[in-house]
C-alpha cells in the first residue's frame, strides 16, 4: 500500500518527464511512456521515483543505436498509475494536456512513440493525434473501462466526458496510424486487448509467451526502434500467422554482444535495484 500523499505531492512538485537533446541531428524525436508497473508499494515508491528518478525505457534511451538515431528523446510517466487519466502533474493534468505538452516538446521533428503496457495505450492514442511516423505498442491498451474493478480513478471519472472519452481509443485511430504491436499468445488480457485492432491490419508481432509485456525481447529493443516501417513490415510478414519464438527472434535481432551485455544489465538491476520492468 502506497501512501497518497507521498503520491500526491510528488505529482504536484514534479515535472514527471524529461527531454534529452542528442548530438544525432537526424531530425527525429521518440518519446517513451512509462506503464504502470513504476513501484508496488510506498517503500518501492520512495525507492524507484523520489531516490532513482525512474522511468520506464530509460535504460533503452541511453543505448548509442538509440542516441545514434534519434535527435530528440523524451521520457514521461503516470506517477499515479492510472493510464494517465490525471495527465503527470498539476500542470499537466489530462491526456489532452499530455497530447499538447509532447505536440510542442517535438514540433518540427519527425515523431516515434513508444510504450509498454498502459505506456503502450498512451502511445497509441498520442501517436495516432500527432501523425507519429510509428508507433511501438507493447501490450499496449486500447480498452481500459473494464478495469474499474481494480484501478480507482478508472471509476471516479467515468461520468466526466473530458476523462472517460478516452476509455477506449479505437475511435481516435485509423488504418493509416502506423502501429507495430508486439503481445503474447497466451495472455488473457492482451489477447482481448488485441481484440479491439485486429481489423485495423496495424503491423503485429504475436509471440509464442504468457506473459505481459514480454520482457525476454528487450535486448531486440534497440534494432526495432531504429528499423524503417517498411523494415519492420518485411519483419512482421516473416513470422505472419505464427506464434513467434522469442529465442529465435531476438538472436536474428542481436549479436552475441548485445545478448552477453543485457544479461550482465539485468542480472544487476533486478538482484540489486529490484526493478519490476528492467528489461527497459
Amino acid at each position: 500500500m502506497t501512501d497518497k500523499n507521498i503520491i500526491q505531492n510528488t505529482y504536484e512538485t514534479y515535472d514527471n518527464y524529461k527531454v534529452i537533446k542528442t548530438k544525432a541531428k537526424t531530425g527525429r524525436a521518440i518519446v517513451f511512456f512509462s506503464g504502470n508497473g513504476l513501484y508496488q508499494d510506498e517503500e518501492d515508491f520512495k525507492k524507484n521515483i523520489i531516490q532513482m528518478d525512474k522511468y520506464h525505457w530509460k535504460n533503452i534511451a541511453q543505448n548509442k543505436k538509440i542516441l545514434k538515431y534519434y535527435d530528440l528523446i523524451v521520457l514521461i510517466r503516470d506517477i499515479k498509475v492510472q493510464w494517465y487519466v490525471e495527465g503527470i502533474n498539476k500542470n499537466i493534468n489530462s491526456v489532452d494536456k499530455i497530447i499538447e505538452l509532447i505536440s510542442e516538446l517535438t514540433k518540427n521533428y519527425s515523431l516515434t512513440t513508444c510504450g509498454v503496457s498502459s505506456g503502450g495505450y498512451m502511445a497509441s492514442l498520442v501517436g495516432a493525434k500527432l501523425g507519429a511516423e510509428k508507433i511501438y505498442s507493447v501490450s499496449g491498451q486500447y480498452k481500459i473501462d473494464h478495469q474499474s474493478d481494480k484501478e480507482p480513478f478508472i471509476e471516479k471519472f467515468r461520468n466526466n466526458e473530458n476523462v472517460s472519452k478516452y476509455y477506449c481509443i479505437t475511435p481516435y485511430l485509423s488504418t493509416e496510424n502506423k502501429i507495430i504491436y508486439f503481445y503474447p499468445d497466451k495472455f488473457e488480457d492482451d489477447i482481448f486487448q488485441h481484440s479491439f485492432i485486429k481489423d485495423f491490419n496495424f503491423v503485429e508481432f504475436m509471440f509464442d509467451d504468457d506473459e505481459h509485456a514480454l520482457p525476454r525481447i528487450g535486448v531486440a529493443y534497440p534494432k526495432l526502434l531504429t528499423m524503417s516501417y517498411e523494415e519492420l513490415k518485411i519483419l512482421a510478414n516473416l513470422y505472419k500467422g505464427q506464434a513467434i519464438n522469442k529465442k529465435v527472434f531476438v538472436n536474428r535481432l542481436t549479436t552475441i554482444f548485445d545478448r552477453l551485455s543485457a544479461k550482465i544489465q539485468k542480472k544487476f538491476r533486478k538482484s540489486i535495484l529490484k526493478e519490476s520492468f528492467f528489461w527497459i
